[in-house]
Order: structure tokens, then sequence, then C-alpha cells
């Protein structure tokens, strides 16, 4: 049965949490707007021009964050077998009915929100404050505890929020860490609800190479 955003009756659990997903991150944009507002920190203004070129860098700056997804989920490392674990209990129940551009949606207002407050606000506001080096670290500090699953997928996540600081600081363009964050959000979801077995989500079995 196909359901719809407002199909509220058919499926209520499934859209709450679609709803509430998309409301939370749109609301971390509205939020840096109000702050850059009262800061008189105009990071928006970095959103007037978006160019070919910066879907080019995204696309490009994605695939390497892909790739340690993908190896993480088949690695027996502990620590990312605790990552799988709580992703298949935690993430994989509550996504695994969406529809494709539910996880579009929700990917590209992550990427917006996230961004706009972590970037455009308190890495470009700590920058004048502490310098761009201690601002991007603790901005990638505050990015990983706001994602905080595991101690590992701390760590992690800290590193990506340091390299979508990075981009912003590369680029110049607050649309490259958009759209490098978007692009994740959705490929990574999408392939480990989708693609990924829950079993060898959960415990991938080790082989002779292995040991």
């Amino acid at each position: 049965m196909d359901v719809t955003l407002w199909d509220m009756q058919e499926s209520p659990s499934l859209n709450r949490i679609f709803v509430f997903a998309c409301v939370f991150e749109s609301g971390l944009f509205v939020l840096a707007l109000a702050l850059g507002w009262g800061m008189d920190l105009k990071w928006w203004t970095g959103l007037a021009h978006l160019k070919g070129l910066n879907l080019f860098y995204a696309v490009l700056a994605a695939v390497p964050m892909l790739g340690f997804f993908q190896q993480m989920l088949f690695t027996n490392w502990e620590p990312f077998m605790e990552i799988r674990r709580f992703l298949d209990g935690h993430l994989r129940p509550m996504f695994q009915e969406w529809e494709w551009w539910r996880f579009g949606l929700l990917s590209f207002c992550a990427g917006c929100g996230e961004e706009a407050l972590f970037r455009g606000v308190i890495q470009g506001r700590l920058t004048d404050a502490i310098g761009p080096i201690a601002a991007l670290l603790v901005s990638g500090i505050l990015f990983g505890l706001l994602h905080f699953m595991t101690p590992a997928y701390f760590w992690i996540a800290t590193f990506i929020g340091v390299y979508l600081g990075s981009l912003w600081m590369l680029t110049q363009s607050l649309w490259v860490p958009i759209l490098t964050h978007g692009l994740y959000d959705f490929a990574a979801l999408y392939y480990f609800i989708r693609m990924v077995p829950k079993t060898t989500a959960a415990a991938p079995e080790k082989t002779d190479n292995d040991s």
C-alpha cells in the first residue's frame, strides 16, 4: 500500500517519526537563522549562489565518507559491531518502511539544518573568537556530541564534523558541506536499510582470512 505524507490514519507511527524528524532538522536551520540574526553573523550570504561546481565537489567529497561507512559495516572490530547493533536495533525499525523520497527529504533537511548551525553559526562565530583551527575542532566535537550513539560513533561523527568544516573553509561555500552532508545521509541510510541484511549488519561472520 502506498503511504503518503498526509495519510496519517494508514500509518500514524511512520508519519509521526517522519514529520518529527523533518521538523527537528528544519528547526535547526531556523535556530541558526535566529542566532545569526542576533549575533549579526550573516552566514546565509554564503548561500546566495549555488553553482554546478558545488554539486561536483559535494559528490566527490561524499565518496570517501560512504566508502568508510560501507567498510565499517563489514569489519569485525567490536566498536564498529557495536555501532551496527545500534543501527539495527534503533534506526532499522524506524526507517524500514520508508520510501526513497522520505530518506531524501530528511537528508536534505539534515544537511541544511545541521550545517547552518554547526558550520554557519558555531564554527563561523568561534573563528572570530579563537581562530579557524580551534573553531573547526570545537564545532566538530559539538557535532559529534549531537550524534552520540556509541563512544566509537562519537569520534567518527566528530571527524565527519571536522571534515565538513574543512570543506567549508576550502571552498568558501556553505553549499558544499550542506550537499555533501545530505548526499551522505541519503546514500548511507538507504544503503543500510535497503541493501544490508539485518544478520550481516548485526554480526558479520568471521572468515578464515579474519583469523
